[in-house]
Order: structure tokens, then C-alpha cells, then sequence
């Protein structure tokens, strides 16, 4: 679905636009199924300082 999705954009907003950020996502999936489940670690993994 997001590449579906993605590629049907890229006509509209550009090739490789900004505001396409399905590849940050799945990045962000992919690490967070190795964390394991505990709702500190996750908000940890968006803390930013």
C-alpha cells in the first residue's frame, strides 16, 4: 500500500518529494520490532534530545 501509494504522488509532488516519508516509517517499524515491548523503550525511541 505505501508503495503503491508513494508512486502515485511522485506525479503529483515530484519525484523523491520531501513529503513522502514512507521509507522513515518502515525504517522506524523495522527497529521497533526488535525493541522489546515495553512502552518506556518505545517512547524512548522518538525522544530526540
Amino acid at each position: 500500500m505505501g508503495i503503491w501509494s508513494a508512486n502515485e504522488v511522485d506525479a503529483i509532488w515530484g519525484k523523491d518529494s520531501g513529503k513522502v516519508v514512507i521509507d522513515e516509517v518502515a525504517g522506524m517499524v523495522i527497529t521497533l520490532l526488535l525493541v522489546p515491548k515495553n512502552i518506556n523503550l518505545f517512547i524512548n525511541c522518538f525522544n530526540c534530545i
